[in-house]
């Protein structure tokens, strides 16, 4: 009987080993498909800017928080379903609008059911995220009277995505102006850059883009690669200044003189007044200008050679110029445009007489983002460039 019973208690402790080794295996398998949080510091995702190889890479920490410490609560499902395309279209874009002078890595991190800390700006844990991220993002449930859509303390960026909105906030294009203002308080005295105005904030009506969506990537677009023209200078970055600035995380070794850009408030916020959602990431300004602009921008070696002039009309884009004292020889010309998503190319090669020149070139009315560029024919280390929209 003791041996019986000796055998009956092993048979018991091996039944009870295989009942726990498989409901180990079923926790390991539920909790497998569970996001892990961002206090893992293991990302859900990572968008990276495709191509552009050699260029700085800016690095996001993108924490999504769905609920916060007061109830409040955003479809999780949903939300990741639309929020997680649009990151991945602002990592494209950076390096789209920049021409490849920069790069984006965004880490991107499911909050599950952590809570967004509503007493204060950001979360504890915003330290940890930049030691290994150039700037960190976070998107969290809306109070509902934020008076911006996106806001930058010149480090970081805060997104509030409103309750029961399907389509709401944050948009890539939100996104772009809040980097933009961190790329503006880093990369301003770090690479001399000259802004335009307001900077990211300026008035891009009164530079000849739309007051709309589209008008807004625009400028955004030309800020990213040195084109926004004012007094006959192209301002913004340029890729060569994107190399110079670099990233946070790579000039931590670094101790750069302080950048006058900053705002003493130290804070930014973009404001969600006027238009519609898409067009909230940028202050109301007044319509737009007559097409009829020409903004004279002369470059490289001769000060002289020059687009002096742009009119547009009835699909004909009118050009004049100058080149130096009173020569004569031939200009090549050439005017690029936007028009149905694709850029276009025409080109004519006028004779200058007197130091002067013109050309028409054939310009679809509905062409959009004109840009006129004058060489001497045969020898390029020589030109002037005119933008007109």
């Amino acid at each position: 009987m003791p041996g019986f019973a000796r055998g009956a208690r092993a048979r018991r402790v091996r039944g009870l080993a295989r009942r726990f080794t498989i409901l180990v295996a079923m926790i390991i398998a539920v909790g497998a498909s569970v996001p892990v949080p961002a206090s893992a510091q293991t990302p859900s995702h990572t968008f990276v800017t495709p191509g552009c190889a050699g260029a700085p890479t800016w690095t996001f920490a993108f924490p999504l928080y769905f609920r916060d410490a007061h109830g409040r609560q955003l479809d999780r499902e949903r939300k990741l379903v639309e929020v997680l395309p649009r990151i991945e279209q602002f990592a494209s874009w950076v390096g789209e609008f920049s021409e490849c002078g920069v790069r984006a890595s965004v880490d991107v991190y499911d909050m599950a059911d952590a809570a967004w800390p509503t007493d204060r700006r950001r979360p504890a844990n915003v330290s940890t995220l930049l030691e290994n991220h150039d700037t960190a993002f976070f998107m969290y449930p809306a109070r509902g009277d934020e008076p911006f859509v996106g806001q930058t303390d010149y480090s970081t960026a805060i997104f509030p995505a409103p309750l029961g909105d399907p389509g709401g906030q944050p948009y890539p294009i939100t996104m772009v102006h809040e980097w933009l203002h961190i790329v503006h308080s880093f990369c301003t005295t770090r690479a001399g850059v000259d802004w335009p105005r307001g900077d990211v904030h300026a008035d891009f009506a009164s530079y000849g883009y739309e007051q709309n969506y589209q008008g807004a990537l625009d400028f955004y677009r030309d800020l990213m690669r040195g084109s926004v023209p004012e007094n006959g200078r192209l301002l913004g970055m340029r890729r060569e200044q994107w190399s110079r600035c670099g990233t946070p995380t790579a000039a931590r070794d670094e101790v750069p003189a302080p950048s006058s850009a900053v705002p003493p408030s130290g804070r930014d916020g973009a404001t969600g007044s006027g238009g519609s959602s898409g067009d909230n990431d940028v202050r109301p300004t007044p319509g737009p200008p007559s097409t009829t602009t020409g903004s004279t921008t002369p470059t490289r070696e001769s000060p002289v050679l020059r687009v002096a002039g742009v009119r547009r009309r009835q699909g004909v884009a009118y050009v004049r110029g100058t080149i130096a004292g009173t020569a004569s020889g031939t200009v090549s010309v050439r005017a690029t445009y936007r028009l149905g998503g694709r850029t276009r190319t025409a080109r004519r090669r006028p004779r200058a007489k007197a130091g002067r020149w013109s050309a028409r070139l054939r310009v679809p009315v509905r062409a959009r983002v004109l840009r006129v560029k004058v060489t001497y024919a045969g020898d390029a280390r020589y030109e002037g460039e005119s933008i007109s929209r």
